[in-house]
């Protein structure tokens, strides 16, 4: 990197990596401004106190733009809100008249967390609520997708689906599983084709897990939503003052938290009669974290990069791109 080589350095981040203080770093030695992009919702919560700050962040939305503010110490104009590409998916498979389908049964959705928490004790749970109570839909079953990059927990975590009655584990996952994927490894070189998520989510009857960022997925694809904030009895970080990112989503339509394990049965079954989510009242809580707009991320990021460039140039002369 040299001085009036670049006009911008731009780069992903979770908030915790080396790389991007040491680019941080350089662009303040050169003087060449940089733009942070923030990868994922709770990383400025929960990641970092940013030993090198950025010239300017992208984030996900208005409230990622408060926390870069209050938490850290940003200043209005040196954020951006630009959403998340990984999410665009989502809307365009709003248009489509045909949901993919790919379980031929009504399935209530189980996402896992990395976090740990104690997954399979709740779907044994699950799986007795099906067995036992009559006012379930008929049919019904469990689809569970444990997260690929699982941390080490406290209770089991193998699932094993003949200890189950209507309990399957997700169909990619468990290609995954058959390929060598192991439970409670972090594998980065496991990367899951994301365009099944929209289909898995949107075919659900409601979906159910910790607190992980596939609930805010399934609120995008207009799903009801049971989040489990409670404290599992196994690991003492799974209540909601853990995750504070995750507040004021119960503003959005078809979202509850489960506080008390014993409120689970009632929820579910409150989540399954839930009438159908409008994309519109949906939407009207859900920008409050996610930004969105008519342009794709691609046209929103190269907006803010000529914009951020435009504005160097004309508060910093040596910076004339």
């Amino acid at each position: 990197m040299a001085t009036g080589q670049y006009d911008l350095v731009i780069f992903p981040s979770a908030a915790f990596d080396s790389v991007s203080v040491d680019l941080t770093r350089l662009g303040r030695i050169y003087d060449v401004p940089t733009l942070c992009l923030i990868d994922n919702w709770d990383n400025l919560t929960s990641k970092t106190v940013f030993w090198e700050k950025p010239d300017f962040l992208g984030v996900w939305g208005q409230q990622a733009s408060e926390q870069a503010q209050f938490i850290h110490g940003f200043l209005p104009e040196q954020v951006r809100l630009l959403g998340t590409p990984r999410f665009d998916s989502y809307f365009d498979y709003r248009a489509k008249l045909a949901i993919k389908r790919h379980y031929k049964f009504p399935y209530l959705l189980f996402v896992g967390s990395a976090m740990p928490f104690d997954e399979i004790g709740t779907l044994r749970v699950l799986d007795r609520m099906l067995t036992e109570d009559q006012g379930t839909p008929k049919g019904l079953r469990v689809v569970y997708r444990p997260h690929p990059w699982q941390q080490k927990r406290n209770s089991p975590a193998i699932f094993n689906p003949s200890d189950f009655t209507n309990i399957i584990l997700d169909l990619q996952m468990k290609t995954a599983f058959d390929r060598g994927l192991q439970p409670e490894r972090t594998e980065p070189g496991f990367q899951p084709d994301l365009d099944y998520y929209p289909s898995l989510l949107a075919g659900a009857e409601a979906v159910v897990g910790p607190l992980t960022t596939m609930l805010f997925e399934a609120s995008l694809c207009l799903r009801p939503v049971v989040a489990l904030s409670y404290f599992d009895g196994f690991h003492p970080n799974t209540g909601r003052r853990y995750f504070i990112h995750f507040e004021g989503m119960d503003r959005v339509p078809g979202f509850e938290f489960c506080e008390e394990p014993s409120n689970l049965p009632q929820l579910v079954k409150r989540s399954l009669n839930h009438e159908a989510i409008s994309p519109e009242s949906s939407d009207s809580e859900t920008s409050y974290f996610l930004f969105r707009d008519r342009r794709s991320y691609s046209q929103r990021l190269s907006n803010a990069v000529k914009q951020v460039i435009a504005d160097e140039a004309k508060n910093s002369p040596s910076r004339k791109p």
